[in-house]
């Protein structure tokens, strides 16, 4: 008997959870700016890096309601220790990369995400633009959106060009309100 019951509020609650379920209709395409601050891990040659700045564009295609892909092109800039006489170099790293998302129960208030992107930075060390690193790179990211609008989003960056970086950023979506 006690066994029937539990059965019965797990098919209830089940039951219910999927009737509330929003299947939201949302548009093909959506993009979003964003601004935040990376923390250096491993940066070229291996010395002391200072956090900087990251600044992001995005443009993703919803191929459902729950995943998009799209593509991220992002600009980070830090200082690190120079090699010589001890003076700070500028490390600027350019960044474009393809991002795969997955939505967490999407709704209209909160929209969690976690996803991949996969991408080939250029880390530039110093005043001299014509001597850089290039590689390829892959990054883990999480985030929560706000109202289809208000993004935030961590990831951290690990590339073969010596310069991998932990991010976190707060961005605008353009696009994101369901039809």
């Amino acid at each position: 008997m006690k066994f029937k019951n539990v059965l019965l509020a797990f098919v209830a609650v089940c039951a219910t959870n999927i009737a509330t379920a929003q299947v939201r209709d949302v548009p093909l395409v959506e993009g979003g700016l964003s601004v935040g601050v990376m923390f250096p891990s491993v940066n070229l040659f291996d010395t002391a890096g200072y956090p900087g700045g990251q600044v992001a564009a995005e443009l993703r295609f919803n191929t459902s309601s729950k995943f998009d892909v799209g593509t991220q092109v992002s600009m980070s800039r830090f200082k690190q220790e120079g090699l010589f006489l001890n003076h700070p170099d500028v490390v600027a790293i350019f960044t474009p990369s393809v991002l795969f998302d997955y939505n967490w129960r999407p709704s209209e208030m909160m929209n969690m995400f976690v996803g991949a992107g996969f991408g080939f930075p250029f880390c530039v060390d110093g005043p001299d633009v014509a001597a850089y690193v290039s590689g390829f790179e892959a990054f883990p990211r999480v985030g929560v959106e706000f109202y289809d609008r208000l993004r935030f989003t961590a990831d951290y960056r690990v590339n073969f060009a010596g310069c991998g970086y932990a991010g976190f950023t707060i961005g605008y979506v353009f696009g994101g309100r369901p039809k």
